[in-house]
């Protein structure tokens, strides 16, 4: 979604954290239409950080904390 006025900010956020944050991008694009508004990777090709958008809003979709695992 290309933004309009880059001052304008975004009315709600979260954050996602999936074991598999590439498939979870495709699967929320899918599912509900969110589309992709940043990606990081490190550099070793591993996605490290990731922002989609839906309207106004946007969520961070990240890998799992491995330091949280149960």
């Amino acid at each position: 979604m290309p933004i309009d006025d880059p001052f304008k900010h975004a009315v709600l956020g979260s954050g996602v954290f999936y074991q598999d944050p590439r498939a979870a991008l495709a699967w929320l694009q899918a599912a509900f239409g969110f589309e992709p508004s940043m990606l990081a990777n490190d550099s070793d090709g591993r996605l490290v950080h990731a922002e989609m958008r839906f309207g106004d809003g946007y969520i961070i979709v990240d890998g799992e904390w491995a330091a949280h695992i149960a």
